[in-house]
């Protein structure tokens, strides 16, 4: 039956035709509707055939390559163009082995004309690690065919779906994560990378390559990783220095000095190490109680001093060190993310502040 409506127009120039998969698939769309919506369509469409300069329709094959992204290859077009007919069936491509390896092919590499009548590409709502495959695939045909801006409302409406599930994502690769966010201009990925960035640095404890992400970027995650370093140091200053008089008694000072040193030494043996742990240390010091050093512990330490045994107000005096404690710490215990880092085995600093100065478009 002959077609008259999406991905077949009666009245299309632009012939696109898959050879991915075993079955067979062909798009006939408008150049108008391509080349408004996309700027590798306006290059190409230009171009003149010395063979028929007056051609009346264009051709293309969508090609698998050596990498993960088909490429759309012009082809020669000689007289009128075909009738288009239904008889398209999606063609799949593997994407990952997930257990949902593969999707449908449909309005991803037509994705601006499409996008142009709301036709959306056809993503994973159910799977985020099959949705983040899928969407860097799209992202990057549409990155090149230059029609990003019609995938960004909904790339941005899936990913919303998630919640929790898409930041868990992330912090299993936020290096993934922000190259993703950066095309699709969507900041809540790229500030919970960032935060995870930057608190781990310069640790990289992440699958991909460190030097996959602009250089100017990863300047700007060691500038502010060296804003955390200054604001440790102080607050270790300070932390260290304790002169609150409690009870009359220096022995509850040298005990929290102790400890707080022997943490410090511990995670300073490396500096990834460090950058990796010292988060936990300034959450348990602004959450305090039985976080650090707890009181039956502290008891039997102070029992073996003598004269101390008969301390009465020892929990008291704890107590008030462990409010100091809190205080110094709060700003570098404060969390960024969408996600509780206890829970999710993090260990590294989650205040890190991502302004709007530090978006990268």
């Amino acid at each position: 039956m002959e077609s008259n409506r999406f991905p077949n127009f009666r009245s299309g120039d632009v012939v696109i035709s898959t050879k991915l998969g075993e079955i067979e698939k062909r798009y006939q769309l408008h150049s108008s509707v391509l080349t408004r919506h996309s700027t590798w369509f306006q290059h190409v469409l230009k171009q003149i055939d010395p063979m028929d300069p007056h051609l009346s329709w264009y051709s293309f094959t969508l090609e698998e390559t050596p990498w993960s992204i088909p490429k759309l290859v012009r082809q020669p077009t000689r007289g009128e163009h075909p009738v288009p007919f239904n008889t398209n069936q999606d063609v799949c491509i593997k994407t990952e082995d997930t257990g949902h390896d593969t999707f449908s092919m449909h309005s991803v590499s037509t994705n601006s004309d499409s996008g142009a009548i709301n036709i959306s590409p056809p993503i994973s709502t159910t799977d985020i690690g099959t949705t983040l495959i899928q969407s860097e695939l799209i992202t990057q045909i549409a990155e090149e065919l230059g029609s990003l801006h019609l995938i960004h409302p909904h790339l941005g409406s899936i990913f919303a779906q998630f919640r929790q599930e898409l930041y868990v994502a992330i912090k299993g690769d936020p290096a993934r994560g922000i190259k993703l966010s950066i095309p699709l201009e969507n900041s809540s990925i790229y500030t919970e990378a960032m935060i995870h960035l930057v608190g781990a640095h310069p640790a990289w404890p992440w699958p991909t390559n460190r030097t996959s992400i602009p250089s100017a970027l990863r300047q700007l995650i060691a500038h502010k990783s060296k804003e955390l370093d200054v604001q440790c140091l102080e607050a270790e200053h300070d932390l260290m220095l304790n002169t609150i008089t409690v009870g009359k008694r220096p022995t509850i000072i040298q005990l929290f000095r102790d400890w707080l040193c022997n943490v410090l030494t511990e995670q300073s043996e490396t500096r990834s190490k460090q950058s990796l742990e010292r988060g936990t240390l300034f959450r348990n010091l602004y959450k305090g109680g039985e976080a650090y050093l707890p009181f039956e512990e502290v008891k039997e330490v102070c029992g073996t001093i003598r004269g101390m045994s008969e301390w009465t107000d020892l929990s008291g005096d704890l107590k008030m060190v462990k409010q100091y404690g809190a205080a110094a710490a709060e700003d570098l215990a404060r969390n960024e993310f969408m996600i509780e880092p206890k829970a999710n085995g993090v260990g590294y600093l989650t205040c890190v502040k991502v302004e709007l100065k530090d978006i990268w478009w």
